[in-house]
């Protein structure tokens, strides 16, 4: 397998971005779901910690692998279909946009609610915004309706790969996939 994307199939490192972010996207998701039913203690400044520091993680990790699409082919479109095709490409740079608003938004809420946001204990992002109690809620909401507009895409991106492979018939999941697309 190679490491770049071909014109029919996604590379190593691109298949290898998008899975791990995908887990790491989704356990971060279901932590924060339950972030408010943890008592009020030590294990939730810890979950809460994890959870700031995991969205910090995919703000970079978004930034790299938009670096990586910048000196990679895309593999060729499989479908001919207009209409998908441009739902397709919207739905993808909606995803980019919307991993940059989930945690810059969590990083304005924490910011503003008087919370710093520290990196897995490395160190201590500066804040985004002044602290602003109005503000925080502003962002909170933000964050949280971005998250739920988010998981929609998600839902429509799955079945959009399960439409491809069981009903089209095509590699498009395939080629997303780690061994051979074909």
């Amino acid at each position: 397998m190679s490491l770049k994307n071909t014109i029919d199939s996604y590379g190593l490192i691109s298949k290898s971005f998008h899975w791990i972010m995908a887990f790491i996207i989704i356990a971060n998701f279901i932590l924060g779901f339950f972030l408010d039913d943890i008592p009020v203690g030590p294990y939730k400044l810890l979950a809460f910690g994890i959870h700031k520091s995991t969205g910090i993680l995919v703000l970079g990790a978004i930034i790299l692998r938009i670096v990586w699409k910048g000196f990679n082919q895309t593999p060729m479109i499989l479908s001919s279909n207009r209409a998908f095709v441009i739902l397709a490409k919207s739905l993808h740079h909606l995803f980019y946009l919307m991993f940059f608003v989930i945690p810059v938004s969590g990083w304005a809420y924490s910011s503003a609610a008087g919370r710093a946001v520290n990196f897995y204990g490395l160190f201590t992002l500066p804040d985004l915004v002044e602290k602003n109690q109005e503000q925080a809620k502003l962002f909170d909401n933000i964050h949280v309706y971005s998250v739920y507009f988010f998981l929609g895409m998600l839902v429509i991106h799955i079945f959009a790969s399960l439409y491809h492979h069981f009903i089209q018939k095509d590699k498009t999941l395939r080629r997303m996939w780690f061994g051979n697309s074909n």
